[in-house]
């Protein structure tokens, strides 16, 4: 403990994290490319919040990169779609 006034990152971290996860999945359910590519753009700005908080928010970063490229419609997944989605993330 460094003094009476100790930060706690963990809980920020946490919930700016959770916030990226929960508009990915927004992002899988958008009728539109506009909302899918607002919804991606809001999760990836909070992913940079988290690791901005406290910086093993990257392995969390990594596992909503891993999540990203699982929930992507096998229909309509080609490499085009991956890169897009990749970069707004």
């Amino acid at each position: 403990m460094d003094g009476a006034y100790t930060a706690q990152t963990e809980s920020f971290m946490v919930l700016f994290s959770t916030l990226a996860f929960l508009f990915l999945l927004k992002a899988q359910e958008a009728r539109s490319l506009l909302l899918y590519i607002r919804d991606t753009l809001i999760a990836g700005f909070f992913m940079g919040i988290a690791i901005a908080f406290k910086q093993t928010a990257i392995l969390s970063a990594i596992a909503l990169f891993a999540f990203l490229l699982g929930l992507g419609d096998k229909r309509s997944l080609t490499y085009k779609s991956t890169f897009r989605d990749s970069f707004l993330l």
